[in-house]
């Protein structure tokens, strides 16, 4: 009886192919994925781009995409929402690892969701809202499982109206970074062990102090054991000695310039 011959280097090629079909042939193209979003309401543009792990994934590697949406400034909650709703099955499956839209304008808002989860339509309406906040410069929302964030920034406001904005994200679940900005007023609460109590025990500080001098900069985080507050030329001597009196311990060293 004859042994059958190896298999040839083109037979193999040609399983190979056969197995790959099979597996991403069900799988969204660049150009599918890029029509379902354009049919949306007040979307402008939709790019779609390979997710970069792909390259290292190998031939037998179903294809992820990552989607990125622009849509009219006055894009309405409702119609931001359908763009969102628009990737769900395509999320689950893997074919898209993240959704991303960003309202035309000098704001220029931008929501980002990605790897299963899901924007909440109380995202989606903070989004509109601050397009349409005057007061608002920039924005940037990412719903991420890794790391998920919010960045605002603001015109000119006093300390006070940076930590107000700052606390509206205190009903959005589970954000892991907040930062609000206006020229050089920071403040950043994070995630952090620890630093919930240092942060507040911080606005706290800076709060008294813009009461009683002119602030023009405050970095305040719990990160670092320095806290940096910049008043008006001729304060700074009596800033340093009223924040000594009253800041607590939690604040830590303050340097006052």
């Amino acid at each position: 009886m004859r042994l059958s011959a190896a298999p040839t280097a083109t037979a193999v090629v040609g399983l190979v192919g056969l197995l790959t079909g099979a597996l991403t042939g069900c799988a969204a193209s660049a150009d599918d994925l890029a029509a379902r979003g354009e049919r949306s309401p007040s979307v402008v543009d939709v790019v779609v781009e390979p997710d970069a792990a792909d390259d290292v994934a190998g031939p037998l590697a179903t294809a992820s995409h990552h989607v990125r949406a622009v849509m009219r400034a006055d894009a309405t909650a409702e119609e931001v929402m359908a763009l969102f709703d628009a990737y769900d099955d395509q999320v689950d499956t893997g074919d898209v690892v993240s959704v991303s839209v960003t309202l035309e304008g000098a704001t220029g808002a931008s929501l980002a969701s990605g790897e299963g989860v899901e924007v909440s339509l109380r995202e989606v309406e903070d989004l509109v809202r601050a397009q349409a906040d005057p007061v608002v410069t920039s924005y940037l929302l990412q719903d991420y499982p890794d790391l998920p964030l919010v960045q605002v920034g603001l015109a000119p406001v006093s300390f006070a109206e940076v930590v107000s904005v700052a606390d509206r994200y205190l009903l959005l679940d589970d954000l892991e970074s907040v930062t609000v900005s206006s020229g050089d007023l920071v403040l950043r609460r994070e995630a952090v062990d620890g630093s919930a109590q240092r942060v507040a025990a911080r606005e706290a500080a800076v709060l008294a102090a813009a009461e009683r001098f002119d602030l023009l900069g405050a970095d305040v985080s719990g990160r670092g054991p320095t806290l940096d507050v910049d008043v008006a030329d001729g304060q700074e001597a009596a800033a340093r000695r009223f924040l000594a009196r009253t800041a607590t311990d939690d604040v830590g060293r303050v340097v006052v310039r």
